[in-house]
């Protein structure tokens, strides 16, 4: 039963689906009381787009219950497992009540299973349960919440932005485990979330220069110095930077931002030609202030950008989308327009669409889409738009 259900599995996770589903039926009519085999169905179920069909297998498991010992099955196939499968497609349709009821029962009757963590605490998230009440509620269900738990709860709380709420976690993770520079460099990373600069450089410093996590703590290092307004510190980390691997390219970002601090006025580094390799590392830096709405210092840094290797239509695009995401709409659609004004093309009118979707403008959002499907007729996001609008 084993080798069948590996067979299942392997026909699964090559994107065979229904070949998948004929071998699960067909070992189930020899194995009938293996339950993998059915948890299995339900996978390949979701793999076609059949949720309802999934669900139904999943319950089959429930009702079934872990499959006899002689077959080799996963523990909790017929328990926990299915009730988190099922919990996560109801957070994705939205029915969080549904989803919260089966984790309630998930973290009720088997609190130690570190798998249910991170969805019940999104689900409690998503249904506007304060972060602080979720840490609450699950460290009361969980009677002994061990590191490898408080780490996965950390990142749901960083995933869902509590970073106050993370931060207590990825402490108290680190107070178990003071030598791990993964959760150094975690904290580290909230710390700088929350714009507490000295903190998170403080953190940052202590990973060795030879530390797999060397080169994102320097990152973070360089980015609280320079944010914090220590220029002369942040001297003296590039050069621990560039021992730890940091591309010089990035460094560059760095270097520039730095440069337009100890100015205070971004035309004296002009002369900085930034290289494209560098570019991302300043997307994040960028969005992260526009998330932060530290607008000054975006602006400033939008002047690396331009004096970039970056073509400037790239440019508009990383700006504009940018924008978008974070809800500054009118910014977004003179970045778009201004590409449409000399050369439209696929991306800016798809985006412009999308600028006119947000706003409620159907009508506009159907003539830029139509548009761009001119232009490229298997654009899939101008197709989305239409079949919306």
């Amino acid at each position: 039963p084993v080798l069948l259900q590996r067979l299942v599995t392997a026909l699964r996770r090559c994107g065979r689906p229904q070949e998948a589903i004929a071998r699960a039926n067909e070992g189930l009519t020899r194995f009938p009381g293996f339950t993998d085999m059915v948890f299995d169905l339900a996978l390949a179920s979701l793999a076609l787009n059949r949720e309802d069909d999934a669900i139904g297998y999943w319950k089959r498991c429930i009702e079934m219950g872990d499959a006899p010992a002689r077959f080799g099955g996963s523990l909790g196939a017929g328990t926990y497992l299915p009730r988190i499968s099922m919990a996560e497609v109801h957070a994705r349709r939205g029915e969080l009540e549904q989803a919260e009821t089966l984790l309630d029962w998930c973290i009720s009757e088997h609190p130690n299973v570190v798998g249910v963590i991170a969805p019940y605490a999104s689900t409690l998230l998503r249904s506007g349960t304060p972060a602080e009440d979720v840490a609450e509620k699950i460290e009361e269900s969980v009677p002994e919440l061990t590191p490898a738990a408080r780490h996965v709860l950390a990142t749901t709380f960083f995933t869902h932005g509590a970073m106050a709420a993370a931060e207590n976690q990825f402490r108290a993770v680190l107070e178990a485990r003071p030598t791990s520079a993964e959760v150094r460099v975690q904290l580290a990373e909230i710390l700088l979330n929350q714009r507490n600069y000295t903190e998170a450089a403080v953190e940052a410093s202590q990973i060795a220069d030879d530390d797999p996590f060397a080169g994102l703590a320097c990152r973070v290092e360089l980015w609280s110095l320079i944010a914090s307004g220590n220029i002369e510190a942040a001297h003296a980390a590039t050069a621990r930077a560039t021992r730890a691997g940091v591309p010089a390219a990035e460094l560059e970002v760095f270097t520039g931002w730095a440069e337009i601090e100890t100015a205070g006025a971004a035309p004296d580094v002009q002369s900085r030609k930034l290289p494209a390799a560098g570019v991302p590392l300043l997307g994040v830096i960028l969005e992260t202030l526009l998330s932060a709405h530290e607008f000054d210092t975006f602006e400033k840094l939008t002047n690396l950008l331009t004096n970039s290797s970056l073509p400037q239509r790239e440019q508009r695009e990383l700006l504009a989308n940018m924008y978008l995401e974070h809800g500054f709409l009118q910014s977004a659609a003179i970045e778009w327009m201004a590409v449409c004004e000399t050369n439209p093309d696929t991306r800016a009118l798809v985006g412009l669409a999308r600028i006119a979707k947000a706003n409620g403008q159907l009508e506009d959002a159907t003539v830029f889409a139509t548009e761009a499907l001119k232009q490229d007729p298997t654009s899939a996001g101008a197709r989305e738009i239409l079949a919306a609008a």
